[in-house]
C-alpha cells in the first residue's frame, strides 16, 4: 500500500505547478503539440467506417432532398438484426445428432449373464448357507450391487412368487426363470435406448433428434427414448408388472439391474455443431439486387426503413470500391478525418488560448480535459460498436466537470467541441447534437441554481428532463413509432441519472491524481473542525480570528469581481497556519501587551517572520493540502519588505551596512486573482486593527493606501488583477471593515435642526456608504 501511495505522490508532483512562473510560454508549446497529436490520433481511431457518413442525413421518417440513382449494380445486404434472426431460424432447423452404441448393451447383458451364472453356481454348490452368503456378498461388492444379507438370502430360496398366472392367482417360479425375466427387462430398456443427457438439456429443446445406427441417420422422437432417470423408473414399473408389489423380488431385481444401466445413445456435439455451421453458411446475406440506373429514392419522398437499408448497402458498396482504389484514396480519407477533428477542436483551443490562458499553459489541466473527452469518445465508440442507443452516452459529464473546476464558459465551449466530435462519430447525426446541446445548457443552468454538493443531485432532474423533452420533440418531428420513442426517452432519463454519478467519480479521481482543487475538496477543507484549523485555534487563537476576518474580506472581494470566492475563502483560512509554531511572536497572539521582539535583534525577528511561511508550507505538505491552497501560504506576503524591522535595523546601525534583502519575504508574488486578494485582505485586516477610533475616512484611506503601496512595490505585477477590479476590491473591503468596526460618520455640529425634507445629495451618499 505504501508503494502505491509513493507512486501517486510522485505522479502528483510531476503534474504540480512549479514554484517559479515561466516567463517564456513558448517553452511550454511542445507538450501542447504532443498532447494534441495524441488526441487527434486516438479520436481518428474511434471513427466508424466511412459507410456511416454516406447519406447520414437520410434517416427513417425524414424527407429526401435529392433523387438518388444507383451508380452501379449492387446487392441489398440484410441488416444485422435480420441476418441474426434468419440464422437463428436456420439453427432451429438443425436436429441434434446422437449415436447409438450397441456395444454398451452387449457389455451390460454379458456382465449380467456372468452375475447370474455366478449366483446359480453358488446356489447349487454343497456348502453351508453362511459360506454361500459370504460369496454372494463378494459378488455384490464387485458389481456395485447394494443388497442386505436378508436380500441376499433371496437367491438361496427354491421358488419366487410371481403375479402372473392363468387365473390371475399367484404362481411360483424358480430362480432361473426369475433371472430370465430380469434379462428381458434389461434388453427391452436397451432396445428403446438410454440418452446420455436429460431430455430437458437437448439442444434447442428439440422434440426430434437424429440417431445414427449402423452408419445411417434415423429421425426419432425424443419422447420415445429414455434418459437415465426414466430408465430407472421403467425398471420399477416392469418389475411390478411381473412380481408382487410388496416383496423381495422387486427390490432384488431393481438392485441387480440398476448397476447394469449405461447410456447407449450418445450426444455427438461435434457433428451437431458442424451441421449448425453448415446451416449458418447457407443463409444468404443479401435479400435483393439494385440494378445500375435504378431509382432508389425520389426527391421530396419520405424515407422508409427499406430505403435506409438500400442506402446503407450502397454506402458499403461504395466503401469497398474506394478501398480497392489504392492507398491514395485511403490516405485522403484519413486526412479528411484528421482535418474534421482539428476543426471541431478549434473553438475550445482558441477560447482557452485567448480567454483562459492559465488553463491553456497548464499541462495538468489540459491533460485533465483531454482525458475526459477521450473517455467519452471511447464510450461513444463502444455504444456504436454494440448497437446501443446513442442517447446513453453521458456527454454532459465534461461540461459539468469543467464548470465545477473552472467556470460555466469553459464547460460550455468544451461541450461544443465534444458534441461536434460525437455527432461526427455517429455519422453526422444532427439529433444527438441537438439533444446534447440542450442537455448541456440545462445541466449548466442547474449548477448555477444550486450550491455545493446539492448541485449534482439536483442536476439529475434538469439533465433527465432535458433529454426527455428534446427526444420527444425530435420524435414528434420525425414521427418515430411510440415504442421506439419511449425507449429513447428511457435511455435519456437513465443518462440523466448516471451523469452526476460519473461526474463525481471524475472529480474524486482528478482531485487525487492531478492535484487540482474542486469545489468538493474546498468544502471539505472549509470544515472548521479539520485538525489543522483546530490546532490553529488552540495554539494561535489570535491568528485564527485574524484568518476568519481575512476570509470574510477575501470571499466578499472575490464575489464582487467574479473570482473563485470559495477558493479565496479557504485559502485565507490556511494562509497563516505557519504561526502555529512560535505564535507569541506575532502581535495578534500577544495577550499581555509584552512584545518578545523588543529583546531580539531585527535580523532575528525577520527570520522568525519568514519562518512562518516556511513552516506553513511544511504543515501543508504534511497534511497533504492541495497546491492551490499552498499557493496562498507562499504568496500572501509575496516579496514584501518587513518595514518595521527594517526601520529598526536602520536606527541601530549605519544604513550602508544593512542589506535590505535580509528584510524581504522570500516568497512568491501572487500569481492568481485569489492569492492577490488574500494578500491585500491580510494587510488591510492587520493594519485596520491599529487604527485608533476608526471612521469612514480613516478606513478608506488605509485600504487605498495599502493597495497603492502593493502596486508601487510591484507585488501585484504577476497577478492578473486589473485596476478596475482593484477599485471594486477596495470598495468591498470598506463595506466589510465598516461593519466590523462599526465606524460612524462624524457630522459637523449643527446650531439649528435641519428640516427632514432638506437633504443634500452628498449626505445621501455618505449615509449609504456608512
Amino acid at each position: 500500500m505504501s508503494s502505491i501511495n509513493n507512486l501517486l505522490s510522485k505522479f502528483r508532483q510531476h503534474f504540480s505547478r512549479g514554484d517559479e512562473k515561466k516567463s517564456d510560454k513558448g517553452q511550454n508549446l511542445l507538450p501542447k503539440i504532443i498532447l494534441g497529436v495524441i488526441f487527434v490520433g486516438v479520436t481518428v481511431l474511434f471513427f466508424p467506417h466511412s459507410a456511416s457518413y454516406r447519406f447520414a442525413n437520410l434517416s427513417e421518417g425524414s424527407v429526401s432532398d435529392q433523387e438518388i440513382i444507383a451508380p452501379f449494380t449492387f446487392y441489398i445486404m440484410k441488416g444485422e438484426n435480420e441476418l441474426k434472426r434468419d440464422r437463428e431460424k436456420a439453427i432451429q432447423q438443425v436436429l441434434p445428432v446422437f449415436i447409438r452404441d450397441d456395444s454398451v448393451a452387449a457389455q451390460a447383458l454379458k456382465k449380467f449373464d456372468q452375475i447370474i451364472t455366478d449366483i446359480l453356481t453358488i446356489r447349487i454348490v454343497k456348502e453351508p448357507d453362511t459360506r454361500k452368503l459370504m460369496e454372494l456378498r463378494q459378488i455384490a461388492k464387485e458389481n456395485n450391487i447394494i443388497l442386505s444379507d436378508k436380500n441376499l438370502e433371496f437367491f438361496l430360496r427354491r421358488n419366487i412368487v410371481s403375479k402372473h398366472s392363468a387365473r390371475s392367482k399367484s404362481s411360483k417360479i424358480d430362480l432361473e426363470r426369475y433371472f430370465q425375466i430380469l434379462r428381458g427387462i434389461l434388453e427391452d430398456i436397451y432396445t428403446v435406448g438410454i440418452l446420455d443427457i436429460d431430455k430437458k438439456d437437448i439442444p434447442f429443446s428439440h422434440q426430434q433428434i437424429l440417431v445414427q445406427e449402423n452408419g445411417k441417420f434415423v429421425e426419432q422422437k425424443a419422447k420415445y427414448l429414455y434418459d437415465l432417470e426414466e430408465a430407472k423408473t421403467q425398471i420399477v414399473e416392469k418389475l411390478r408388472a411381473h412380481f408382487q408389489e410388496v416383496g423381495d423380488s422387486v427390490k432384488v431385481g431393481y438392485a441387480l439391474l440398476i448397476p447394469m444401466l449405461k447410456s447407449n445413445i450418445i450426444y455427438d456435439s461435434n457433428e451437431t455443431q458442424r451441421r449448425i455451421r453448415a446451416a449458418i453458411a447457407q443463409v444468404p446475406i443479401v435479400k435483393g439486387t439494385i440494378l445500375k440506373g435504378e431509382r432508389i429514392i425520389d426527391s421530396h419522398q419520405r424515407v422508409t426503413k427499406e430505403h435506409v437499408e438500400i442506402l446503407h448497402s450502397l454506402a458499403k458498396a461504395l466503401e469497398e470500391r474506394e478501398a480497392s482504389g489504392g492507398w491514395l484514396k485511403l490516405l485522403l480519407n484519413y486526412l479528411g478525418r484528421i482535418a474534421i477533428v482539428i476543426i471541431a477542436l478549434l473553438p475550445l483551443t482558441i477560447f482557452l488560448l485567448r480567454q483562459r490562458p492559465t488553463i491553456f499553459w497548464d499541462d495538468r489541466l489540459l491533460i485533465m480535459i483531454t482525458t475526459t473527452m477521450l473517455f467519452l469518445l471511447f464510450l461513444t465508440f463502444i455504444v456504436l460498436h454494440y448497437g446501443l442507443s446513442k442517447f446513453v452516452v453521458p456527454v454532459v459529464v465534461l461540461p459539468m466537470v469543467l464548470t465545477i473546476y473552472f467556470d460555466s464558459r469553459v464547460g460550455f465551449v468544451s461541450a461544443i467541441s465534444l458534441i461536434l466530435l460525437i455527432g461526427i462519430l455517429c455519422g453526422n447525426d444532427l439529433d444527438i447534437v441537438i439533444v446534447s446541446v440542450f442537455a448541456t445548457t440545462m445541466a449548466l443552468t442547474s449548477l448555477s441554481f444550486f450550491r455545493h454538493r446539492k448541485r449534482l443531485a439536483n442536476s439529475v432532474l434538469f439533465i433527465g428532463g432535458a433529454y426527455f423533452i428534446s427526444i420527444c420533440t425530435l420524435g414528434l418531428l420525425r414521427q418515430i413509432p411510440l415504442t421506439e420513442l419511449l425507449q429513447h426517452c428511457g435511455n435519456g432519463v437513465i443518462n440523466g441519472i448516471l451523469t452526476p454519478i460519473i461526474t463525481y467519480g471524475f472529480i474524486m479521481f482528478f482531485d487525487s491524481i492531478f492535484d487540482v482543487t474542486s469545489e468538493f475538496k474546498l468544502l471539505e477543507l472549509s470544515d472548521m473542525n479539520s485538525p489543522l484549523l483546530k490546532m490553529l485555534a488552540v495554539r494561535a487563537p489570535g491568528t485564527y480570528h485574524h484568518s476568519l476576518l481575512v476570509s470574510n474580506l477575501s470571499e466578499a472581494a472575490a464575489e464582487a469581481i467574479g473570482a473563485n470566492a470559495l477558493l479565496a475563502k479557504v485559502g485565507a483560512y490556511y494562509h497563516d497556519i505557519g504561526k502555529i509554531f512560535m505564535p507569541e511572536y506575532f502581535v495578534e497572539n500577544q495577550q499581555t501587551g509584552k512584545n518578545p521582539h523588543d529583546k531580539l535583534s531585527p535580523w532575528v525577528s525577520s527570520l522568525i517572520l519568514v519562518n512562518h511561511v516556511r513552516k506553513g508550507i511544511e504543515l501543508a505538505e504534511e497534511h497533504k493540502l492541495p497546491t492551490a491552497i499552498k499557493a496562498f501560504i507562499m504568496e500572501h506576503h509575496g516579496q514584501s519588505l518587513m518595514k518595521y524591522f527594517y526601520d529598526k535595523a536602520l536606527r541601530q546601525k549605519n544604513s550602508k551596512s544593512i542589506n535590505e534583502a535580509d528584510f524581504h519575504y522570500p516568497g512568491r508574488r501572487p500569481t492568481t486573482k485569489e492569492t492577490g486578494i488574500v494578500m491585500l485582505a491580510d494587510s488591510v485586516e492587520a493594519f485596520s486593527r491599529s487604527i485608533k477610533e476608526p471612521n469612514v475616512g480613516k478606513i478608506r484611506n488605509a485600504v487605498r493606501g495599502i493597495i497603492d503601496e502593493r502596486i508601487r512595490s510591484g507585488e501585484l505585477d504577476d497577478c492578473p488583477l486589473t485596476v478596475k477590479e482593484l477599485t471594486i476590491i477596495a470598495e468591498s473591503f470598506n463595506k466589510i471593515l465598516l461593519g466590523v468596526y462599526h465606524a460612524r460618520i462624524e457630522y459637523p455640529v449643527q446650531q439649528e435642526p435641519i428640516e427632514p425634507k432638506v437633504t443634500t445629495k452628498k449626505s445621501k451618499v455618505s449615509l449609504v456608504e456608512s
